[in-house]
């Protein structure tokens, strides 16, 4: 009885001797959080990746920035929380990297600090996110950084695990004084240059004009009997009277049984397992530990296309290759891009296959990890937009038609269009119980239909207007409306009246220059013209040249006169107009080019002093005044009459000393 009793605890002593190597190889589930840099300048931009390591069944961070940083870009992060962003992910969970980007205020100056933790297993608890977590702000930046840094070549171990600490010196001025401990109680198996005369403590001093910039390296054992969290620390001192500071980077190792893994295998990551026709799937080879050699062979699924071989060796068909014999191989990853066929079919499953040999003589190995992509083809309710005029192009205030035709489904589904801002909706084929109108987004329910147009009233506001819109299928879920998007509001050739006042002119003398003609398309309230030498405003039957006009418009869009209402008098003689003392109206007789008052006024240059104009309707105000006899901008909107200037079909104002003769330019 005793016998079999001491046979038994026997056994389960060997078991547990095997398990414990075994347990200590398994892969770590941990965060670690990686600082594009860690000495800054105010306003910079720091890039955060958090790389997510062998989670369980689920994925929930929330990391948080310093107080009042802006989180410029979330990448897939979410930031609904002041100072916070997070990710959360339930189900088929895997390896990734988060990446988002923080700028630093132009107010910071210190020290400042990243602070995380993250759940990737059910029933555990918070933990804290590892790697590099402080940022220093100077007025320099990382640019002419003077500082040390350290790696931790793994901060995730298991006891008895070795750790490469690498200290980066950053431009020394006239010494290097580098202090760092380690946690007490571990061993410095590889002191490297360093001196360890004092215990924990591994030191370098170089007293040297010539100092310059390097890297320190030294190996430390963890104790068999370590558990938890533990961290290092160190100073440093690079110039002359400086202070110790505290050395920056990773700092913190957590010391669990499973440790980083020392697992000597070939495991395959597909960036997606569930794919569509025409999918490309990227396929990561991670390579870890290798002893003294490297021999992947991986086989490709039939029927997908290998679109980039990365560096693998393509040469026998239907195979990606790599092999490398160096006593130096390390842990790596391969990758490469297979795309699925646009032929392929709902459920159609491809296969991955592979072997690998990572030392001397091992047998070919099977590569784990994931094994399958699936294709899952969806009848995806889809919609196209088509904006009736051809070239897409409409005047102020036009009203056109535009478009939508639904693929898929039409019952229970629905188009939400978002029209460009200042326009208005008129109408559609759907008639009003089915056309929902709230601001600017106008919801269709189909009820059935696969098609309909909808008529909108453009803005007054000239420039290209964008289009956008999703159509719901009866899931209420959302697809982006395909199509033409985009619209440009543009004036015809001629003289623009905009909403209120316009103070304008004619070029020229006109063919045919009745006012009843020339404004046969203009809805106005009145037109016209200031009589200096009478001091009257007077009403106009006819446009001439040289005299500048008001007309008030009717309408709240912009009107134009067209360029075929101004066809020319040929022949004509250059317009000439008696100006007399005080405020006269003038036009401008250049129907092509701008000119400045100081060209364009020559002919009166003795006879007056100042120049006002042109007027802007929606301001109600003066864009500029002139002053004869000035050069350059003088304060303001007051400049000298060089650089004063006239365009076609404007009207101005000219104080006026003399009587004069104004001839056209």
């Amino acid at each position: 009885m005793m016998k079999n009793m001491l046979k038994t605890i026997g056994i389960v002593a060997l078991l547990l001797l095997v398990a414990i190597p075994l347990i200590s190889s398994a892969a770590a589930e941990n965060v670690s959080r990686d600082l594009s840099s860690q000495t800054v300048a105010p306003g910079d931009t720091i890039t955060v990746s958090l790389d997510v390591n062998d989670p369980d069944d689920r994925i929930i961070i929330d990391d948080m920035v310093p107080a009042g940083w802006s989180i410029t870009d979330a990448g897939t992060g979410d930031i609904s929380e002041t100072d916070h962003i997070k990710w959360v992910d339930f189900g088929d969970v895997a390896s990734t990297t988060y990446t988002y980007d923080v700028q630093v205020p132009m107010s910071a100056s210190g020290t400042y600090n990243f602070d995380g933790n993250y759940i990737l297993t059910g029933g555990v608890a918070e933990a804290s996110i590892l790697g590099e977590s402080e940022v220093t702000v100077t007025a320099e930046g990382n640019g002419d950084a003077m500082d040390v840094s350290r790696d931790l070549s793994s901060q995730t171990v298991a006891p008895g695990d070795t750790i490469t600490v690498s200290l980066d010196v950053n431009n020394p001025d006239d010494r290097i004084i580098v202090d760092d401990m380690v946690p007490a109680g571990w061993s410095i198996t590889d002191a490297g240059t360093g001196d360890i005369s004092e215990t924990d403590h591994i030191k370098w001093v170089e007293f040297d004009g010539s100092v310059a910039s390097t890297t320190y390296t030294y190996d430390v054992q963890v104790p068999m009997s370590a558990s938890g969290t533990y961290n290092f620390d160190g100073t440093y001192i690079l110039t002359s009277g400086a202070a110790e500071a505290s050395i920056l980077g990773e700092s913190e190792v957590t010391v669990t049984a499973e440790g980083n893994g020392d697992a000597m295998d070939v495991s395959r990551d597909l960036s997606s397992q569930t794919v569509a026709p025409g999918d490309t799937i990227t396929v990561s080879l991670d390579v870890n530990n290798p002893d003294d050699r490297i021999i992947v062979d991986e086989l490709v699924p039939s029927g997908l296309t290998l679109t980039d071989a990365g560096t693998g060796d393509t040469s026998e068909a239907g195979h990606l290759k790599w092999v490398e014999f160096d006593g130096s191989v390390a842990s790596t990853t391969y990758t490469y891009d297979v795309q699925v066929p646009m032929s392929a079919t709902d459920g159609t499953v491809y296969n991955f296959d592979g072997t690998y040999i990572l030392t001397s003589g091992q047998t070919e190995t099977t590569i784990t990890g994931e094994m399958q992509a699936t294709v899952e083809v969806e009848d995806e309710v889809s919609a196209t937009r088509d904006i009736i005029p051809e070239p897409a192009e409409v005047g102020p205030c036009d009203e056109f038609n535009v478009s939508i035709e639904v693929m898929n489904d039409g019952v229970g589904s629905q188009v939400v269009e978002t029209i460009p801002e200042g326009f208005e909706y008129v109408s559609s084929t759907l008639g009003v119980p089915n056309s929902i109108v709230d601001g600017n987004e106008v919801t269709f329910i189909l009820d059935g239909e696969t098609s309909f147009e909808y008529t909108v009233r453009a803005s007054n506001e000239e420039g290209t207007h964008a289009f956008d819109g999703v159509v719901e299928d009866t899931e209420m879920n959302e697809y982006p409306v395909g199509g033409e998007t985009t619209i440009d509001v543009v004036l015809p050739e001629g003289i623009a009246i905009q909403p209120g006042w316009n103070f304008m002119s004619v070029p020229s003398e006109l063919n045919n220059s009745s006012v009843g003609y020339v404004l046969a398309d203009v809805n106005y309230d009145a037109l016209i013209y200031y009589n200096a030498s009478a001091g009257t405003w007077d009403t106009v039957t006819d446009f001439e040249p040289l005299k500048g006009y008001w007309i008030k418009s009717a309408e709240n869009c912009t009107q134009v006169i067209a360029e075929d209402m101004l066809e020319p008098e040929v022949p004509a003689v250059p317009a000439t107009m008696t100006v007399y003392e005080g405020w006269n109206a003038i036009g401008y007789t250049d129907s092509m080019d701008i000119l400045s008052a100081e060209l364009v006024l020559g002919s009166i240059d003795e006879s007056y002093t100042t120049v006002k104009g042109p007027y802007n309707p929606a301001t109600m105000s003066y864009e500029q005044v002139g002053h004869n006899g000035e050069t350059g901008v003088i304060s303001g909107i007051h400049v000298g009459t060089d650089v004063y200037d006239m365009g076609p079909y404007e009207g101005h104002w000219v104080y006026v000393t003399e009587e004069a003769t104004l001839s056209g330019f």
